[in-house]
Protein backbone atom coordinates (compact mmCIF):
# COMPACT_ATOMS: atom_id res chain seq x y z
CA UNK A 1 0.00 0.00 0.00
CA UNK A 2 1.10 3.46 -1.14
CA UNK A 3 2.22 5.88 1.80
CA UNK A 4 -0.62 8.36 0.91
CA UNK A 5 -2.73 5.82 0.97
CA UNK A 6 -2.33 4.86 4.27
CA UNK A 7 -1.83 8.55 5.52
CA UNK A 8 -5.01 9.13 3.94
CA UNK A 9 -6.71 5.92 5.84
CA UNK A 10 -5.57 6.78 9.48
CA UNK A 11 -6.83 10.61 8.85
CA UNK A 12 -10.02 9.26 7.93
CA UNK A 13 -9.61 6.98 10.86
CA UNK A 14 -9.10 10.20 13.60
CA UNK A 15 -11.89 11.46 11.82
CA UNK A 16 -14.33 8.89 12.75
CA UNK A 17 -13.29 8.62 16.53
CA UNK A 18 -12.89 13.08 16.59
CA UNK A 19 -16.26 13.76 14.87
CA UNK A 20 -18.55 11.87 17.54
CA UNK A 21 -16.44 14.15 20.10
CA UNK A 22 -17.14 17.33 18.52
CA UNK A 23 -21.18 16.83 18.01
CA UNK A 24 -21.63 15.94 21.15
CA UNK A 25 -20.30 19.61 22.12
CA UNK A 26 -22.32 20.60 19.78
CA UNK A 27 -25.51 18.89 20.85
CA UNK A 28 -26.43 16.97 17.81
CA UNK A 29 -27.79 13.48 18.74
CA UNK A 30 -27.52 13.76 22.33
CA UNK A 31 -30.11 12.68 24.63
CA UNK A 32 -31.72 10.71 22.48
CA UNK A 33 -31.93 7.75 24.62
CA UNK A 34 -33.78 9.79 27.22
CA UNK A 35 -35.78 11.09 25.04
CA UNK A 36 -36.84 7.19 24.50
CA UNK A 37 -37.43 6.96 27.91
CA UNK A 38 -39.22 9.90 28.10
CA UNK A 39 -41.53 8.40 25.36
CA UNK A 40 -42.27 5.13 26.72
CA UNK A 41 -42.84 6.09 30.24
CA UNK A 42 -45.69 8.77 28.29
CA UNK A 43 -46.83 5.86 26.40
CA UNK A 44 -47.25 3.20 29.93
CA UNK A 45 -46.74 5.17 32.99
CA UNK A 46 -46.10 1.74 34.93
CA UNK A 47 -43.43 0.65 32.82
CA UNK A 48 -40.52 -0.70 34.37
CA UNK A 49 -36.72 -1.50 32.07
CA UNK A 50 -36.43 -5.15 32.65
CA UNK A 51 -32.66 -4.72 31.77
CA UNK A 52 -30.28 -2.07 33.20
CA UNK A 53 -26.55 -1.43 31.83
CA UNK A 54 -23.71 -3.21 33.83
CA UNK A 55 -21.50 0.00 33.57
CA UNK A 56 -22.17 3.56 32.37
CA UNK A 57 -19.08 5.37 31.32
CA UNK A 58 -18.86 8.88 31.93
CA UNK A 59 -20.74 11.49 30.08
CA UNK A 60 -17.35 12.45 28.45
CA UNK A 61 -16.21 9.34 27.78
CA UNK A 62 -18.94 8.46 25.82
CA UNK A 63 -18.88 9.80 22.26
CA UNK A 64 -14.98 8.78 21.96
CA UNK A 65 -15.98 4.99 22.60
CA UNK A 66 -18.65 5.43 20.39
CA UNK A 67 -16.08 6.84 17.78
CA UNK A 68 -13.73 3.93 18.30
CA UNK A 69 -16.59 1.29 17.98
CA UNK A 70 -17.30 3.23 14.67
CA UNK A 71 -13.49 2.91 13.93
CA UNK A 72 -13.15 -0.66 14.92
CA UNK A 73 -16.58 -1.67 12.59
CA UNK A 74 -14.63 0.22 9.64
CA UNK A 75 -11.02 -1.28 9.73
CA UNK A 76 -13.28 -5.30 10.13
CA UNK A 77 -15.59 -4.56 7.49
CA UNK A 78 -12.36 -3.03 5.36
CA UNK A 79 -10.39 -5.93 6.18
CA UNK A 80 -12.66 -8.15 4.96
CA UNK A 81 -13.12 -6.43 1.85
CA UNK A 82 -8.99 -6.44 1.06
CA UNK A 83 -9.16 -10.12 1.80
CA UNK A 84 -11.93 -10.85 -0.64
CA UNK A 85 -10.59 -8.36 -3.07
CA UNK A 86 -7.34 -10.09 -2.67
CA UNK A 87 -8.43 -13.95 -3.34
CA UNK A 88 -10.78 -12.52 -6.48
CA UNK A 89 -7.96 -12.65 -9.16
CA UNK A 90 -6.68 -16.21 -8.20
CA UNK A 91 -10.37 -17.37 -7.79
CA UNK A 92 -11.03 -15.90 -11.61
CA UNK A 93 -7.97 -17.45 -12.65
CA UNK A 94 -8.52 -21.11 -11.80
CA UNK A 95 -12.68 -20.47 -13.42
CA UNK A 96 -10.95 -19.27 -16.50
CA UNK A 97 -9.25 -22.62 -17.76
CA UNK A 98 -11.43 -23.61 -20.76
Amino acid sequence: MRRRTKLSLAAAALVLVALPTVLARVGIGVGTDNQAAAAVTSSRPGYQPWFHALWAPPAWLEAPLFGLQIALGLALIGGCLWLLRRRAPGARAGGEEA
